[in-house]
């Protein structure tokens, strides 16, 4: 099996060097009461986070930058596509939200990864507000 620890490293160095730190958090989905679900969380229910994770974001059109990566139909729900280092295996599918460094909140719409075999290099976000 091929090991591709330095292309894993590089990524993190390059997303270091020209994105920035952002928090990947994974929200609960049990609601505040019980007996009333409907009503949601009165409050966030952070269950899992990966902070001072190295990221870029860039715009999902122009260039063809997004669309080399993901379908056209994926892009349309998305404000912005987020490229993440891989801080751990098998993210993609339980980060729900990202957190940016100035506190703004995106909800995860939809999610890819770069994993040529069993270890990711970086994962891909397609994110709103």
């Amino acid at each position: 099996m091929a090991d591709y620890t330095e292309f894993v490293e590089l990524a993190k160095e390059l997303l270091t060097e020209e994105g920035k730190l952002i928090t990947l958090q994974q929200l609960g989905s049990e609601s505040s009461d019980p007996a009333k679900p409907w009503k949601g969380m009165e409050q966030d229910n952070v269950v899992m986070e990966y902070r001072s994770v190295p990221c870029a974001f860039i715009a999902p059109i122009g260039k063809d930058l997004g669309i080399i990566t993901v379908d056209k139909d994926l892009l349309k729900r998305t404000s912005k596509v987020a490229i993440c280092a891989a801080v751990a295996e098998d993210l993609e599918d339980i980060i729900t939200r990202i957190k940016d460094t100035d506190g703004t909140i995106w909800k995860v719409i939809w999610s890819q990864t770069l994993r040529p075999a069993e270890q990711t290099i970086i994962y891909i976000f397609g994110i709103a507000r």
